[in-house]
């Protein structure tokens, strides 16, 4: 279990960091949705939120191919717009799942402690990020609210790294002896 948390771990810290040359990522997006597809992988046969996170994040291997090449912040127009805000859904919707999964974990392993800090952070993330999802597709029309827009830019930020801290977490938690079975779901 520990391989699989540090996949998803690296694999979202490629995803968020952003290196480019030349507008060239360095870190390819697609290549870090691959890791957290292999670490999704281990859980998927167990955990239907696995499962349908490993779906979502196969969509986005394919769709952020484009951001291998053409950086957000240089592109002014509407489709690419458009484009970044489905990308942006789409990864809402996959820390959604994974989330899911860190909570079916946290119960399978009896840690109370650790399912309310993921479900606190589930809440905090995905409100979080849907406003600065909204606000960024209507930026253009913000240009009087820079400090909103700023303040919510740091937000997500901080969202962000507090979802990936969250999930290192997780790294050692089969290391607990307090496992329970009936929290695995056997359907297919």
């Amino acid at each position: 279990m520990r391989k699989s948390i540090l996949l998803i771990f690296w694999g979202l810290i490629i995803v968020f960091f952003d290196f480019r040359i030349n507008s060239f990522d360095l870190l390819m997006n697609p290549l870090g949705y691959i890791l957290v597809a292999s670490g999704l992988n281990d859980f998927s046969q167990n955990y239907q939120p696995a499962k349908t996170a490993k779906a979502f994040t196969y969509i986005l291997v394919v769709v952020s191919i484009p951001q291998i090449i053409i950086d957000d912040a240089t592109v002014i127009s509407e489709y690419w717009n458009f484009y970044s805000s489905a990308v942006s859904i789409l990864n809402i919707v996959l820390a959604y799942f994974i989330f899911l999964l860190l909570i079916e974990l946290a119960q399978a392993y009896n840690q109370t402690e650790l399912e309310s800090r993921s479900k606190n952070t589930m809440k905090g993330y995905l409100i979080t990020m849907i406003l600065v999802t909204f606000v960024s597709t209507f930026a253009i029309n913000f240009s009087s609210s820079l400090g909103l827009i700023i303040g919510l830019a740091i937000a997500g930020f901080i969202a962000q790294i507090v979802f990936i801290v969250l999930i290192f977490k997780f790294r050692n938690l089969d290391e607990h002896t307090d496992y329970e079975e009936t929290h695995i779901n056997t359907e297919g």
